[in-house]
């Protein structure tokens, strides 16, 4: 890579407010050395105080990093094309994603930077977590206690499903893949797939919990906002297992495509009752036919041939 900097940070924004303060501490305490880190952020329009608190620290993060850049979108995009334009502005060797509401340990970054470095087939590095409340309440405790690497190839990817949240990973630029088909909301599981799909690529999980992985923040009571999210959430879980047919039979694809499925049927209905059970039911069965169908094409599309220019046109640069 022609830039000094060798992991970029992207840090998607949207009404973030509430839990921001605590992620900005993380990273500002992140121990890397501040010449190799690069920091990129956008507000996707938000409506509450995101923007003015991200302006609080500007001058304290571009002390700690060696660029820093802060961009808002023109108007409210979505998450899915938000994270498609952060991705434009990657040039190092590795980038991250880390989700506005979590938080991670001082040396996190640092023990998977120097894990890829030496080994060079490791795609992806992720890490155990924490998984707690909006209230600070553990609801699932880390299953490690001591640093232990465990490598995964494709096999024993696939046997884990999902090995690691998004924003505990750190991905290698030159082996990631952008996966097509299935990234109108969440896009995590489908872009790992994709990219462990490639030829000798591995993973490898840091077992200790250097994250916290904060739940139940983005949830919306009001069911024309909220349930559009978990239908197309139902829409992405099926692409990725859809693509593991070439891999494994068809019955233990549509056995994993249930353990996914069952947990949003059961948030639908805790938060929108009968009637957003039945949305969700619906598109379930919509979907099916694909699964049981031929085997799926795995359609990607590279890092560095994303249009830059179309996912940036509408930015609009804070504090540079």
């Amino acid at each position: 890579m022609s830039n000094i900097s060798k992991l970029t940070i992207l840090l998607p924004l949207y009404n973030s407010s509430e839990f921001l303060v605590d992620l900005i501490d993380c990273i500002l305490k992140n121990d890397l050395p501040r010449q190799t880190v690069k920091l990129v952020m956008i507000d996707d329009g938000s409506n509450d105080k995101t923007i003015e608190i991200i302006e609080t620290y500007l001058d304290e993060l571009k002390q700690s990093f060696s660029r820093v850049m802060f961009f808002r979108q023109h108007q409210n995009v979505g998450v899915s094309q938000n994270h498609k334009t952060l991705l434009t502005f990657v040039e190092t060797e590795y980038f991250c994603f880390i989700d506005s509401d979590d938080v991670f340990s001082p040396d996190k970054l640092r023990h998977q930077i120097n894990v890829m470095d030496a080994n060079s087939d490791f795609a992806m590095c992720g890490t155990d977590h924490v998984t707690f409340n909006r209230n600070e309440k553990v609801v699932l405790p880390a299953f490690q206690q001591d640093l232990v690497l465990e490598e995964l190839d494709l096999r024993l990817y696939l046997k884990n499903i999902p090995p690691s949240q998004n924003s505990t990973l750190v991905y290698r630029t030159s082996m990631f893949r952008l996966f097509e088909a299935g990234t109108r909301y969440h896009f995590d599981i489908a872009n790992q797939i994709s990219i462990m799909c490639q030829d000798a690529a591995r993973m490898c999980i840091l077992r200790f919990p250097f994250s916290g992985y904060r739940v139940g923040t983005g949830y919306s009571k009001d069911l024309s906002k909220n349930l559009p999210t978990f239908l197309k959430v139902i829409d992405d879980i099926a692409f990725p297992i859809i693509c593991m047919g070439s891999i494994i039979p068809r019955h233990i694809i549509f056995v994993r495509y249930l353990r996914f499925l069952l947990p949003y049927l059961k948030i639908l209905f805790f938060e929108h009752g009968i009637l957003g059970l039945l949305f969700g039911v619906a598109r379930a069965i919509r979907t099916i036919p694909i699964l049981i169908s031929k085997n799926q094409s795995l359609p990607t599309l590279k890092l560095e041939v994303l249009d830059a220019e179309k996912h940036q046109e509408n930015l609009v640069a804070i504090g540079h």
